[in-house]
């Protein structure tokens, strides 16, 4: 599938750029979801991966990156990678394909979970593979920004989300969110339907 028309301006102006990369960090404000997740034995983070991975299939802009010849390509489905805490107080990633059914998802996500923290090391990404999305959660700090470690910038390839320490609020959550993403694929606008996809999946039942 070729990069629309309208956006290929975008792309060939950024792609030039030392970084191509936009980052905007900021709050967001949900219905506490903590409670429903609890009775329906679900982690609140996977819900929140969950949420988070089907609102940027849902968002146009999320879907493109780059081939080995740097030229757009659209991926049609979606990879998370989220960090996870090991016994020793080290972080390692945790991999695994989506699953549109959250409780199908958790019990996948545990069981992946396991074993990253039971591993030696850090795990590393499939090479070649684009369709990730790179997700960490810093949930000791209300943060109001981040910068995500690129391993080369002009050859930037997949998003990275964060999210921060819950402060709860009169059945609210307020939650720090940053979204570091090619701006030759997306704008503020795009992470503003991003933000609105997120919210709607997190205060939608199960």
């Amino acid at each position: 599938m070729n990069l629309p028309d309208q956006r290929k301006p975008y792309f060939d102006f950024f792609k030039n750029f030392e970084s191509p990369l936009l980052n905007i960090c900021w709050e967001i404000e949900v219905n506490d979801f903590t409670g429903k997740c609890k009775i329906a034995e679900i982690s609140s983070y996977h819900f929140l991966v969950h949420s988070l991975t089907k609102a940027c299939l849902n968002v146009e802009a999320f879907l493109w990156r780059t081939d080995r010849e740097h030229q757009p390509i659209r991926v049609d489905s979606l990879t998370p990678s989220f960090t996870v805490m090991k016994p020793d107080g080290n972080f390692n990633f945790c991999t695994l394909p989506f699953e549109d059914n959250i409780f199908d998802f958790n019990h996948s996500c545990e069981l992946a979970k396991k074993a990253s923290q039971e591993s030696q090391g850090l795990s590393s990404d499939e090479e070649g593979r684009v369709d990730y999305i790179f997700i960490t959660s810093i949930p000791w700090m209300r943060f109001t920004s981040i910068q995500h470690p690129v391993h080369n910038l002009k050859r930037v390839n997949v998003p990275s989300f964060a999210f921060g320490k819950f402060i709860k609020e009169n059945g609210k959550i307020k939650i720090p969110f940053a979204v570091q993403g090619h701006h030759g694929f997306i704008d503020g606008i795009h992470m503003h339907q991003l933000e609105r996809e997120l919210i709607k999946n997190l205060n939608s039942d199960f």
